[in-house]
């Protein structure tokens, strides 16, 4: 991936938190059937365990756009 983005000269990054999670091997497996079509973009939630402070909240994009 770094060497075909690298002449692009874009940032990016790459996650893999959850991908072992049984919900995102549905997701995967429903893509490659065709059953969802071709995602163009895939944003997630996490539900932590607690709560972040409101002042957080307030100026967060969310956990996955921060």
């Amino acid at each position: 991936m770094v060497d075909r983005l690298a002449p692009l000269r874009v940032a990016v990054t790459v996650g893999f938190n959850r991908r072992f999670d049984a919900s995102h091997q549905q997701l995967r497996q429903r893509i490659q059937q065709g059953a969802i079509g071709a995602p163009e973009l895939v944003q997630m939630a996490c539900r932590a365990s607690q709560m972040p402070s409101l002042d957080y909240l307030r100026a967060s994009g969310g956990q996955m756009r921060d």
